[in-house]
């Protein structure tokens, strides 16, 4: 999809339209996809007064991005994935002295208010030519407030991302469990006993009822 919740909540979502074979897509030149990004992005500058940073002071800057910035706020746009995705990031001063600036992956935002955009479309060209619309509208739908400079909504989109976070942390690490149940049913069969202890073990509070008595059986092996 493009906004997947699961690059989401490694924050930093890829803006890919659709799916298809790699061939499909169209990867632009640098200054293709900088002019792209300008062009689409002119309601920054037009509708709520951001500029583009030009003498940028990052330890690392992207040459596939356009950094804009309105007082407090910054947005950064860049190409990601080799050239088959598109970021946005605001990057948040929420006082002054902040050695720090606070930062907010757009996917975020669109999973809290517009999740309608989660849902693929399917053009018949594919690429980051193609997405920049897409994350244009994930500006204006859900990011009125930040575009605007209003932060009165930052607790509630703070306490969002940690919910989304924690979830994907949680998502995450059953899939390292399931993993580990596999390889133990794979070691017992081997008859490794040894070993599917040594996996079990750190987990056996997680188990499953097979995998609570694949554990003992491994033990009770062991003893023979």
């Amino acid at each position: 999809s493009p906004y997947s919740p699961a690059e989401a909540a490694g924050s930093r979502v890829s803006l890919n339209v659709g799916r298809g074979r790699m061939n499909d897509y169209y990867v632009p030149s640098q200054q293709e996809l900088i002019d792209a990004i300008r062009a689409e992005m002119d309601f920054l500058v037009n509708t709520y007064g951001f500029q583009e940073v030009t003498d940028r002071s990052e330890k690392y800057i992207n040459p596939y991005s356009v950094l804009y910035r309105k007082k407090h706020v910054e947005l950064l746009v860049e190409g990601v994935s080799y050239g088959f995705g598109l970021s946005a990031e605001f990057r948040i001063e929420t006082h002054s002295g902040q050695s720090k600036a606070e930062r907010i992956n757009l996917g975020y935002l669109i999973m809290l208010r517009a999740p309608q955009l989660l849902q693929p479309t399917y053009p018949e060209k594919r690429g980051q030519l193609t997405q920049l619309p897409k994350l244009a509208e994930g500006l204006r739908l859900a990011a009125q407030d930040l575009l605007a400079g209003d932060l009165s909504h930052l607790d509630e989109i703070r306490d969002f991302i940690k919910k989304e976070q924690h979830k994907s942390e949680r998502d995450s690490h059953r899939k390292e469990v399931s993993k580990i149940d596999v390889k133990s049913q794979e070691a017992f069969h081997q008859g490794n006993f040894r070993q599917v202890i040594d996996l079990l073990l750190p987990i056996e509070s997680e188990l499953s009822a097979s995998g609570r008595k694949r554990l003992e059986m491994a033990r009770e092996r062991l003893k023979q």
